[in-house]
């Protein structure tokens, strides 16, 4: 009985660690998809919602003093994004993003590490053990393919994600994060499994023949510049010999090993270095209706989640750039006011570096690189849309919330009361039961239409059939 009870609270203890229970569910949000029925990208975004819903339900449980300012901000926000969802044009859906934005604010702002050294650690080596398991997957699909003399296509190789595209989005948060941790860590243990992660994640996405995250890695060039100024040799330095790195990779997997196996790679070619890189891929266009969309609806927008309604925008879910798509759905006045707040953050984030930055910048590094890359890919791609882009934001966005609370003193502290902590958890928990039914009915009623990811696999919302 004593044995029982001590093994018990040993796991306690073990999840008692908010980091701990972040890295466990993302390791499970890198696994389980895989062994799910339905639409691969459906089940994805199942396990993401109940994995957020579970963090952030242990981080209210563990509620915590939050700034006065902050908290009357996002009430005011969250009351506001209510009004523009009941003028949506399909309210139901519209909820579902209102619950799910909620939620991503929830989870960072209650996010609070006790030790960020070893977080920063931790979070860098789960993000490589998440990219081992894509890896893994990739390497056999890769010698599957030379096995059985099958034309070599990117897109049978590359695995874990419905879209090689979101690949590349999940290594936008991860790979910058990982290479600055190793950047200041290099007697680390650790170090030379992070670096092959990094070397390979260069691979892969060079193999993907994505463009967003390359200009993603320049956009974080600029912003570790701006943030962390010491260290900007050091990642310039880093980001190009990786890459390079990467580049050789690509030429033994796309080029001499299809050679000497006698491999048709013309796929792979046309997906990669054949492709027109001067071709927007219609972007442009979806650029330009989504102007249009804001002119039309400039005060209220068209509502959240809107532009995936069928017949908004010709063929895609969402505009791939977060600022345009946050002003067509929910309003240019309500896209300006979080941009400025977006942007005087940051101000306040390189004010609060800089006083004593020969502690501050070693822990804000990681984080600044992955958040900048995000934000760039976020401006030609739709990194915040896909499930588990969100999850890796909310962790690594949460860790620099934990740290900002960390070094900031001020008196404007309040504690909510715990039936406040407790009610939040409604939010989640909403989330995750009609995200669950949803998956349900579209495991028993696979859709025939062309996938076009929003929210589920096929994106488009058309009514009144799709309506939830």
């Amino acid at each position: 009985m004593l044995t029982t009870t001590r093994k018990n609270g040993a796991m306690f203890a073990w999840f008692k660690n908010q980091h701990w229970l972040a890295a466990s569910l993302l390791i499970i949000v890198s696994i389980l998809p895989f062994f799910m029925t339905g639409a691969f990208h459906d089940s994805q975004r199942l396990i993401t919602i109940i994995a957020l819903g579970i963090l952030i339900s242990y981080q209210l449980m563990h509620h915590q003093k939050q700034p006065k300012v902050l908290l009357i901000s996002l009430l005011l926000l969250l009351l506001w994004g209510s009004v523009l969802t009941l003028n949506s044009l399909s309210i139901a859906w519209s909820l579902i993003e209102l619950l799910l934005f909620a939620t991503l604010a929830i989870g960072i702002v209650t996010t609070h590490y006790s030790d960020h050294h070893k977080t920063l650690r931790l979070l860098a080596g789960v993000f490589a053990l998440c990219q081992a398991i894509y890896l893994l997957r990739a390497l056999l699909n890769y010698s599957f393919i030379l096995i059985h003399q099958d034309i070599l296509d990117v897109w049978n190789v590359i695995d874990g994600f419905s879209n090689i595209r979101f690949y590349a989005q999940f290594l936008s948060w991860t790979l910058p994060f990982i290479l600055a941790y190793i950047i200041i860590h290099q007697q680390d243990k650790l170090y030379p499994w992070l670096l092959a992660a990094v070397i390979a994640s260069w691979v892969l996405v060079l193999i993907s023949g994505t463009r967003a995250f390359l200009f993603g890695i320049a956009f974080s060039m600029i912003a570790v510049m701006w943030f962390t100024p010491s260290l900007w040799r050091s990642y310039a330095k880093a980001v190009v010999m990786t890459g390079l790195s990467g580049v050789l990779g690509y030429v033994i997997l796309i080029f001499l090993m299809p050679m000497l196996f006698g491999l048709d790679n013309s796929a792979a070619l046309n997906s990669t270095v054949n492709r027109d890189f001067t071709n927007s891929s219609g972007r442009v266009q979806i650029w330009l209706d989504t102007l249009s969309i804001i002119v039309t609806h400039p005060f209220m927008g068209i509502g959240p989640m809107m532009t995936a309604m069928e017949g908004v925008l010709d063929k895609v879910a969402h505009p791939h750039n977060f600022p345009l798509q946050l002003a067509a759905e929910w309003g240019i006045p309500f896209a300006s006011v979080v941009l400025l707040c977006i942007t005087y953050m940051g101000w306040r984030w390189r004010n609060i570096i800089k006083a004593q930055p020969s502690e501050r910048e070693a822990l804000a590094f990681p984080i600044v690189a992955a958040i900048s890359s995000a934000m760039g890919t976020g401006l030609v791609d739709g990194i915040l849309v896909m499930p588990v882009s969100l999850f890796y934001m909310t962790i690594i966005t949460g860790l620099a919330f934990s740290l900002w609370c960390s070094w900031v003193k001020t008196s404007d502290w309040l504690t909510p009361p715990k039936i406040a902590y407790r009610t939040l958890m409604i939010i989640p928990l909403a989330l995750i039961i009609i995200t669950a039914s949803q998956w349900q009915h579209l495991s028993d009623n696979p859709s025939p239409h062309q996938l076009e990811p929003r929210f589920w696999a096929d994106g488009k919302i058309r009514l009144p059939t799709n309506n939830p």
